[in-house]
């Protein structure tokens, strides 16, 4: 369903940052993908539902590795002005640069699947526990469906 998605989305998203989102007190800003142009919020909504996984992880930042894996519980779009949106997930604004989303046994880059190209990020994450143990998490998920389905 990305890979869909993906060509339909334009050339690039958020290659304005805006100091608006910059701290004022850290050294050093690595937001890349904090904006998303207003006419991406369409298919963004398709591809950012509740329930669908979803880890954040910023080397740039100091993160030695992915932080948890969170569900999407809610998602809404900021409009920042007539031609930007924000993208806020269990109501914390989000920099797509180091959102990965699960998808197909792997973790995708929400900034490289949106053609933000942020530097210094990975297209998606592989081999990694995070998607071990979501993998088990759907399996589970799935067999206790199943079996409840034949129990009834």
């Amino acid at each position: 369903m990305i890979k869909l998605l993906v060509p339909a989305l334009g050339l690039c998203f958020g290659l304005f940052s805006s100091p608006a989102f910059a701290s004022e007190n850290s050294e050093a800003s690595y937001e890349q993908c904090m904006l998303m142009p207003s006419s991406y919020v369409p298919n963004a909504s398709e591809l950012l539902t509740e329930g669908l996984s979803f880890t954040t992880w910023c080397e740039l930042c100091g993160d030695e590795k992915p932080g948890p894996i969170e569900q999407i519980s809610s998602v809404s779009f900021g409009k920042y002005d007539d031609k930007f949106h924000t993208i806020e997930i269990n109501g914390e604004t989000i920099d797509a640069a180091y959102l990965y989303v699960y998808s197909n046994g792997n973790f995708e880059n929400l900034g490289h699947l949106y053609h933000c190209n942020p530097e210094g990020v990975y297209e998606r994450i592989y081999a990694w526990t995070h998607v071990m143990q979501e993998l088990r998490r759907i399996k589970l998920e799935e067999a206790r469906t199943s079996l409840g389905a034949v129990n009834r």
